[in-house]
């Protein structure tokens, strides 16, 4: 190959990394301290809230889900969590569970610290147990809502940051 073919190779193969990078970032996590209802989504339309409330006034739209959370999760004695996460009445979908991640030193979920039962619509949870004790500090987190079709099959996830402070 001369030089030219093997400079506009390359400058293929950089292009093409960089679009793959850019859309891995955007799947797998939202990046920055932007505010839930800003999250990427993945599969389907989500609209994600704080609070019921709120998650009454979504119009409901085809292909799409309601789900709500606070930011902010308290743990106690190192697993006693408490937190509000619901699945919405507005939601078109049955059920809902949640994935909770502690995230690694770049922002990306990396070790799965609660797997909840089934949420039904209209219902939420205000407390859990984590799987394994963590020392006193704050963490960053990825919290997955996964919406579940009438038949149990997984519809959609749609992932969201919060913080996770142990006292």
């Amino acid at each position: 190959m001369n030089s030219k073919t093997t400079v506009i190779l390359i400058v293929i193969i950089v292009l093409l990394l960089g679009v793959v990078g850019g859309g891995a970032y955007f799947i797998f996590f939202r990046g920055g301290d932007s505010e839930p209802e800003e999250t990427m989504e993945i599969g389907m339309e989500a609209d994600v809230v704080t609070n019921e409330e709120d998650a009454r006034k979504v119009q409901p739209r085809p292909s799409s889900f309601t789900t709500y959370y606070q930011r902010d999760i308290y743990v106690k004695n190192g697993r006693q969590a408490s937190c509000h996460i619901g699945n919405s009445s507005a939601n078109p979908y049955e059920n809902i569970y949640i994935q909770i991640y502690l995230n690694d030193e770049n922002d990306s979920p990396s070790e799965e610290i609660y797997l909840s039962k089934l949420i039904p619509r209209g219902s939420h949870i205000e407390s859990f147990t984590m799987e394994r004790d963590l020392e006193p500090g704050n963490y960053r987190g990825t919290l997955v809502h996964a919406c579940l079709d009438e038949n149990g099959n997984l519809v959609s996830n749609f992932p969201v940051i919060v913080e996770i402070h142990v006292s």
